[in-house]
């Protein structure tokens, strides 16, 4: 856990959705990015899919966690549906070098008890093992955020999680009674449709200011013009404390 959080903040990186974005979004574009990411110092860990590790564990240094994505979206025709299946147990991301694991759990599709019952196989491991388990909650389309967030960061603290991973939602009363709830740190993540730089960093701000522990960024960085800036700027409001307005002159 110690790895995961610097002052007890996190600023983490995730590559599990790069590969949606338009533009340039091939590997080599990210693998390049990522190297001049990864030695930045307010970056405290990297989430990658197990069958890259091995392609970039050299290009990740040693004071970056790493937190590997158990399970993965598969896609089954008539009807056209996500189903969320583990394709990667504890004992196998302990072999890879994880310093932690995380999974979904949906709150109120039609998979909701096969992600309940994937974050109950993983809680029982990691437990064993000792390896911290981060529960991303996700709400179904249609659902109230307000009704259904608070089921899902109860339920996944009730399963086993370390750390509850949920997304960035307004008013800021309930992002600060969610997090205020929880008995175990949060991490707040950006919604799809924050891929601008003002946006993200807005997210950022009020979500530390919240007393979220951290947050995870993915599209954004991808598909900005200076990552790098981008990630030093967020860094900023994560451990500096800067204001919006601050954090965007670094972007110049």
């Amino acid at each position: 856990m110690k790895r995961l959080f610097r002052d007890n903040k996190s600023l983490i990186i995730s590559m599990d959705y790069y590969e949606e974005l338009k533009g340039p979004s091939s590997l080599h574009y990210v693998y390049s990015v990522l190297e001049g990411l990864l030695v930045l110092e307010m970056v405290s860990g990297i989430v990658l899919d197990p069958g890259i590790v091995d392609k970039l564990i050299d290009r990740i240094p040693g004071d970056k966690a790493l937190i590997i994505r158990a399970d993965s979206k598969a896609r089954i025709r008539s009807p056209y549906k996500p189903k969320v299946k583990l394709i990667i147990d504890v004992e196998e991301a302990l072999a890879l070098g994880a310093d932690a694991i995380v999974s979904s759990l949906h709150i109120g599709s039609e998979y909701e008890d096969e992600t309940i019952e994937n974050t109950a196989f993983l809680a029982k491991y990691c437990r064993r093992y000792g390896l911290p388990l981060v529960v991303e909650v996700v709400v179904a389309q249609g659902l109230r955020e307000s009704e259904a967030l608070p089921v899902g960061v109860k339920l996944a603290s009730e399963i086993g999680a370390d750390i509850v991973k949920i997304p960035y939602v307004e008013p800021l009363t309930l992002l600060e009674e969610l997090i205020d709830v929880s008995p175990v740190p949060v991490l707040v993540y950006e919604k799809p449709e924050y891929t601008s730089a003002s946006k993200v960093l807005e997210v950022a701000y009020k979500s530390i200011h919240a007393g979220a522990s951290g947050i995870v960024v993915s599209r954004s960085i991808w598909s900005h013009d200076n990552p790098v800036k981008l990630v030093e700027a967020l860094g900023a409001i994560v451990y500096d404390n800067v204001t919006i307005e601050e954090a965007l002159k670094i972007l110049k």
